[in-house]
């Protein structure tokens, strides 16, 4: 077959299981997949309301090296807080520390802003509950670079050079090999979120505008107070500080 004949069967392949399967694996979480997401994370990172973390990868071109893009940048061109602007989120709120809060967070590292919806590791603990709260945090955020090391080591042409393309065409190709390993991940019973249980219908509100909630970095400092009271309290021996650490 033919360079070019093949990476037309490819680039149908791919279009095909985007358009077929995107409904089911590429889906938005709802309020049940939500609470299994809480109960996973609070479970596993003892981390209360965590939805999970955000890290961003590039793509080589044969062009050359990634453009000159981080994280920032990739979130101000991301939809992700679309809904909750436009009021068709779920409504899921949790609870740490006796302190109730309205959305769950995303751990970040520390070039992200300081919005309520992200949470940080200290750049310089000061004390013995923020160096528990850093090794959990940093130990949490180490799945979504696994999940990025996974994908490209099990479909490796994400890990290669594209050659000349659309975006679309690009976009495609990464959304079929998400959505095969979503495949795999739910045949093997891995997957945290087994039954899809659909919400209510909600259209859209140009009145509404939840960006200041987002943004507001009082909530995000009480966030990550009640986050390090809470780990503290469960003293956890794994979290532990080092006697020989400075």
């Amino acid at each position: 077959m033919a360079g070019r004949t093949s990476r037309e069967c490819l680039q149908i392949f791919c279009d095909a299981i985007v358009d077929t399967y995107k409904t089911e694996y590429l889906r938005k979480p709802t309020t049940h997949d939500l609470h299994r997401l809480f109960e996973a994370h609070e479970e596993r990172h003892h981390l209360p309301g965590m939805i999970g973390s955000l890290d961003c990868t590039h793509l080589h071109t044969f062009f050359g090296p990634p453009s000159a893009l981080n994280d920032i940048n990739v979130l101000q061109q991301s939809p992700l807080f679309l809904p909750e602007r436009m009021g068709t989120a779920p409504y899921v709120p949790f609870s740490v520390n006796r302190r109730t809060y309205r959305r769950g967070y995303y751990l970040v590292d520390d070039i992200y802003l300081t919005w309520s919806t992200f949470v940080k590791a200290y750049k310089y603990p000061t004390n013995e509950k923020e160096k528990m709260f850093k090794t959990a945090q940093e130990a949490a955020r180490k799945d979504i670079e696994r999940a990025f090391g996974v994908l490209k080591g099990k479909w490796h042409i994400i890990d290669r050079p594209f050659r000349q393309r659309s975006l679309g065409t690009i976009r495609n190709l990464v959304y079929a090999c998400v959505i095969l390993h979503n495949m795999i991940i739910q045949d093997s019973g891995r997957a945290i979120c087994l039954v899809h249980i659909g919400n209510p219908v909600v259209r859209p509100s140009s009145h509404r505008d939840a960006l200041p909630e987002i943004q507001d970095e009082e909530t995000h400092f009480c966030l990550w107070y009640d986050l390090t009271e809470h780990l503290a309290g469960l003293n956890l021996p794994h979290l532990q500080p080092n006697d020989d650490e400075e």
